[in-house]
């Protein structure tokens, strides 16, 4: 390694400051000298001939501390103090820990031989008694003003000491800087000749490296295509079994999936015959209450006349269904919230739909009739108000009767008409109600086919259990009519067919 040349440097100041009583202060090189102007003498007091001013008097008229005046080291110098101890080069970190321990002990050193304030102070009044005789008198004076001045001057005095001072000690750490520099540089010519020493090994290194490399690539390569060949050999040998294999597991699947078929139509099976067992232990009393049903409906079908259409928790409907489209009416029972019974009725042509017997296809001389007596049957219905829904049931016995009553007249009307085809008559009776009509029937002679009688019946809401009101109207005079109405009070009494009873008697009295 090479020899370090040792740095020196002081830390003793290169100047003095010299304190008088004058108003300038002058700051010189070797020795500094400061006089206070001639026109401040005029306000010493003369008879004052003892110094009695102390070191903390002064400089609490000069605005400084008592304590001790702090330099800073610079940042500079405090880096690289903190990082000195991170160089990896053992070259650098013994130069910065010998630069810094010279340092170290320069400031020690100087710290030692320097003394305290008062001691300083004490020097300087064995040598300028005089000045500080004057500085006494000036900030002791009575005269405020000049007292004041004084304090001033002494300010501004102690402000450029301090910025010498600072100087000083600034251009100190300058000087410490430069040394460092200069043993770093020493150093810096043995880094870059060990750099070039490294690079030129490196580069050897490196084609040596390259060199081996490539006696070893081709040895690789060559190892390598030989490995290729066996592997690919290899893999069309797995491949084959593979291929094998997957053949298999396919005949495998086919043959599990057959089986899964088989096991859910088994499955499937089972549960049917279950459920077919349970059915047919739900069949038996099911039958026979089936039948008890069966001969319950037996029993009571075509008992009435009518058939329920819609029943829920407000309405019940149900409708009339008669042998032509003109009887068949519906009938609804609306509940309101008091319990009582709204009825309302309406013909309902489309109902004929659902009668399973005979149909009949009025003539218009019979519909007439058939209509005035379903309206009025209508509008009575639709004035009824029930109490009660218990009364439902008697209400629908009256409307099967009225209703039944009607189907049987338009029937019987239905069978004179074609018996007597165009020798019969029906029209409403002018005088009489909505439901009154007047049927005329002419009776032919059997010897001539002419008529020999007109009979007019007067039909009306009481028939047919009330006796008619009949007019015999002989237009020859050949028929005994008393005779024939004794005969007719005989034989055709009131009730079902009373009319075509009469129209029997009739007819065989003329033969």
């Amino acid at each position: 390694s090479r020899r370090r040349s040792s740095h020196r440097f002081s830390l003793t100041p290169g100047t003095k400051v010299d304190f008088s009583m004058d108003q300038e202060i002058k700051v010189d090189q070797g020795n500094t000298e400061a006089d206070m102007t001639a026109d401040s003498q005029d306000h010493l007091e003369k008879d004052a001939t003892v110094v009695e001013l102390d070191n903390n008097e002064i400089m609490t008229a000069a605005g400084l501390p008592l304590s001790p005046f702090s330099l800073e080291i610079s940042d500079l110098l405090a880096n690289a103090n903190n990082s000195s101890e991170d160089f990896r080069n053992p070259l650098v970190a013994e130069a910065m820990a010998g630069f810094l321990h010279a340092v170290c002990g320069e400031v020690e050193m100087k710290a030692e031989s320097s003394s305290d304030g008062d001691s300083c102070f004490n020097t300087i009044a064995e040598e300028n008694s005089a000045q500080l005789l004057e500085l006494q008198t000036i900030l002791r004076s009575s005269d405020a003003l000049t007292a004041s001045q004084g304090k001033e001057e002494l300010k501004r005095l102690a402000q450029s000491a301090q910025a010498f001072v600072e100087f000083e000690w600034h251009s100190w750490e300058v000087q410490v800087v430069d040394s460092l520099a200069k043993a770093l540089d020493g150093i810096a010519g043995e880094f870059v000749e060990s750099e070039e020493r490294l690079m030129s090994s490196t580069t050897l290194a490196d084609d040596a490296l390259e060199a081996v490399s490539l006696m070893e690539g081709r040895a690789v390569q060559r190892t390598r295509r030989q490995s290729m060949a066996r592997r690919k050999t290899a893999s069309q040998a797995l491949e084959a079994e593979i291929a094998l294999l997957e053949q298999e597991v396919a005949r495998e699947k086919a043959a599990l999936e057959t089986m899964q078929a088989k096991q859910r139509t088994h499955v499937a099976g089972k549960e049917a015959l279950r459920d077919h067992l349970a059915l047919s232990e739900k069949v038996k009393p099911s039958r026979a209450l089936a039948e008890s049903l069966q001969h319950r409906f037996l029993t009571l079908k075509g008992m009435h006349s009518w058939s329920p259409l819609v029943i829920d928790e407000t309405t019940i409907v149900v409708g009339f269904i008669g042998a032509s489209s003109k009887t068949c009416i519906k009938v609804g029972f609306s509940f309101d919230k008091t319990g009582s019974v709204t009825c309302q009725s309406s013909v309902e042509p489309s109902l004929i739909k659902q009668r399973r017997g005979k149909k009949l296809k009025l003539t218009p001389l019979i519909t007439e009739y058939v209509v005035a007596n379903i309206g009025v049957l209508v509008e009575s219905i639709n004035k009824t108000k029930l109490k009660h829904g218990s009364d439902i049931v008697g209400f629908l016995q009256e409307l099967e009767m009225l209703h039944g009553r009607l189907e049987t007249t338009t029937s019987e009307l239905f069978g004179l008409y074609k018996r007597y085809n165009g020798g019969i008559l029906m029209e409403a009776d002018p005088v009489g109600g909505k439901t009154d009509f007047l049927l005329s029937v002419d009776f032919t002679s059997l010897s001539d086919d002419s008529t020999a009688l007109r009979a007019t019946f007067e039909l009306n809401s009481s028939y047919p259990f009330a006796p008619l009101n009949i007019s015999l109207d002989d237009p020859e005079g050949k028929v005994d009519v008393d005779s024939m109405r004794r005969q007719l009070v005989k034989s055709a009494k009131p009730g079902f067919g009373y009319l075509s009873r009469t129209c029997d008697t009739v007819a065989a009295f003329l033969r």
